[in-house]
């Protein structure tokens, strides 16, 4: 499995890579759905009790846990296969969902000798834990008592059994969708139980609540003005033309700001101007009213309702479409859902997972999502951001000073990753209203969309000068966060994430060409030497790579765990890493087994260093 990765440095030159899951060195224990495993080495005593049990004599397909002694490399994988195995989903601990023929019971010491236990998959283990709740929350009760829930089957799953099992075992109507391999329906907690016999199913949950918008009942700040300037020698001329960017809010009226350049996908929500204010900070070309005129103004613009719409598509589902028939290429999201108590709620889901899967697929598409509005829900604001998603900028809302504002959700995750990652001017932001009128709001939802068009000037900065081709999410990503006005404590933090989007900074390294993609074997290493130019005062080094999607129901939504190292001057420096459990705490250099975004910065280097990852 290898993904994308990105080597940032802000005084040199910048790395992007690619690279496979590193080995999990941490405890053999993993969680399921609030079930703790730590198996014990079983695994040739397991597969003769096992195949002892096996009543079939067809080559029927079984669903299992493997556990490794040590993460497989490509060609275990490819032995493996050869044994009948093939592994799905990873869980933490070095253990895998993995989908076993017959062949498998006859497995050569030689292909099994890595693995170290093997698990059979209780119906507990697929039940999310908040099906198991008496009370059903208003949006996911079905009728007769019943529950909306999501269910989530394993990739390669016989789709005829599937829709032969549950005409069996529901009473309700299903909706079946193959390509993110997804069912929605109602059912009984009895269906519920029954439903988690089935060997096909990966995970049960409860359908996630509606979305609500991100905003609260700065082009200087993000220096999109001297990217859209066209004085020599200062500005660049970025515009956003020729960069078509999918947004998904409220209605989109047509403005006179926005010219031809907004196709309307979804127009179902107009109690509401967000959708062409969020619109405006993007692409108005301030026709009307100069000071109204967003980052890009020469941006193409689809807009979607979000939430599922008469069209019956999920957020995730819309994307793919746009991608495909619209060409999208970075999307802005001022939605999420809302916190009511403390701490969140809300773990990594199947709209996550399936997020993540996008971004994996399309690895060009950025997505850029606002952090949330419920500071106040938590005592020192903690823990009050919805957001899960691992592949995305997530964003923070501060005043036109860089001070934090008074709603703006904190980190972090539940797992404890960093978010959100990058901060944006968010109150009393000027832009575009209903009828072609002007208006203020706040809320991160206004930071979002002001992210979201200073990274349509980078996106189109890259095409100019790579020959039109595309630039990967990963490196837009760690464009933003490393070349980012740092605010609040030293160093990441999950309030501001790694602070204020520079977006002129980011441009210069582009200009500077310091960056560069390299790929990194399961268990090896990437070594690369630069010398620093005389005078730096400072070295940033980051690392991004998209992630492949996780697994709902695990405690982290991690899969490949890479880790940055910087040598310089005989001394070797780790990334900067938060405390989860005490997250107003300023940074520390420790080994990050959380995020895809690490960072490593030096003060006053020497000329000379060796950056690494494994």
């Amino acid at each position: 499995m290898k993904n994308h990765l990105l080597i940032f440095f802000l005084f040199g030159v910048l790395f992007t890579g690619v690279s496979a899951q590193k080995t999990d060195h941490q405890s053999y224990a993993f969680t399921v759905n609030n079930n703790r495993i730590a198996p014990q080495p079983n695994f040739q005593d397991a597969k003769k009790m096992l195949k002892a049990q096996r009543t079939n004599t067809t080559d029927q397909v079984e669903y299992l846990i493997l556990q490794f002694n040590q993460i497989p490399t490509q060609e275990e994988r490819n032995a493996l296969s050869k044994e009948g195995v093939t592994l799905l989903n990873y869980l933490q601990g070095n253990a895998f969902y993995a989908a076993v023929s017959q062949k498998f019971y006859s497995i050569s010491r030689a292909s099994a000798k890595n693995i170290r236990a093997l698990i059979s998959i209780l119906p507990s283990y697929k039940i999310d834990p908040n099906l198991l709740n008496e009370a059903t929350p208003k949006y996911a009760r079905g009728d007769k008592g019943k529950v909306k829930i999501i269910i989530t089957y394993f990739q390669g799953a016989d789709i005829l059994k599937i829709r032969g099992d549950l005409s069996s075992s529901l009473q309700s109507g299903v909706s079946i969708d193959e390509q993110f391999r997804l069912i929605q329906t109602e059912a009984s907690k009895e269906e519920i139980a029954n439903l988690a016999k089935l060997a096909w199913i990966q995970n049960i949950e409860m359908i996630a609540p509606p979305a609500e918008l991100n905003n609260k009942e700065g082009v200087n700040l993000h220096r999109s003005n001297v990217l859209n300037s066209k004085i020599r020698g200062l500005g660049y001329g970025l515009t956003g033309k020729g960069v078509t960017l999918g947004l998904w809010d409220a209605d989109v009226e047509n403005h006179r700001d926005f010219g031809k350049r907004i196709k309307v996908r979804e127009f179902e929500m107009h109690t509401t101007d967000h959708g062409t204010h969020t619109c405006g900070t993007i692409g108005s070309a301030g026709l009307l009213d100069p000071s109204a005129r967003g980052m890009a103004p020469e941006i193409n613009i689809v807009s979607w309702n979000f939430n599922t719409q008469s069209n019956g598509l999920a957020n995730f589902q819309e994307r793919e479409k746009s991608i495909v028939e619209d060409g999208i290429e970075l999307t802005s999201n001022s939605f999420g859902m809302r916190v009511t108590t403390c701490p969140n709620p809300f773990a990594y889901n199947y709209t996550d997972a399936n997020e993540d899967l996008l971004a994996y697929k399309y690895p060009t598409f950025l997505f850029v999502y606002s952090a949330g509005n419920d500071q106040t829900i938590c005592p020192g604001g903690f823990y009050t951001t919805s957001k899960n998603l691992k592949n995305a900028l997530i964003v923070a809302a501060v005043d036109q000073q860089s001070e934090m504002s008074s709603f703006s959700s904190f980190g972090p995750s539940m797992d404890g990753r960093l978010i959100p990652n990058i901060s944006g001017d968010g109150v009393d932001v000027y832009s575009t209203f209903f009828n072609n009128s002007y208006g203020y709001m706040d809320g991160t939802s206004m930071a979002t969309p002001g992210v979201a068009g200073t990274m349509a000037l980078i996106y189109q900065r890259y095409k100019e000068t790579h020959g039109n081709q595309k630039p990967t999410s990963a490196l837009l990503r760690a464009l933003a966060c490393n070349t980012a006005t740092d605010l609040g404590n030293a160093g990441p933090d999950y309030k501001f994430g790694y602070g204020s989007i520079n977006g002129l900074r980011a441009v210069h390294v582009l200009e500077n060409n310091t960056y560069m993609n390299a790929s990194v074997a399961q268990g090896k290493s990437y070594t690369k030497e630069v010398s620093i130019p005389a005078g730096a005062t400072a070295l940033k080094v980051m690392l991004s790579w998209t992630d492949s999607y996780g697994t709902p129901g695990t405690s982290k939504a991690i899969i490949n765990n890479v880790d940055l190292k910087v040598t310089n001057g005989g001394v070797t420096y780790l990334p900067w890493v938060l405390d989860p459990q005490n997250p107003d705490k300023a940074a520390v250099r420790g080994t990050d087994n959380l995020n895809n975004l690490e960072q490593v910065t030096i003060n006053n280097p020497p000329s000379r260093s060796l950056y690494y990852t494994n």
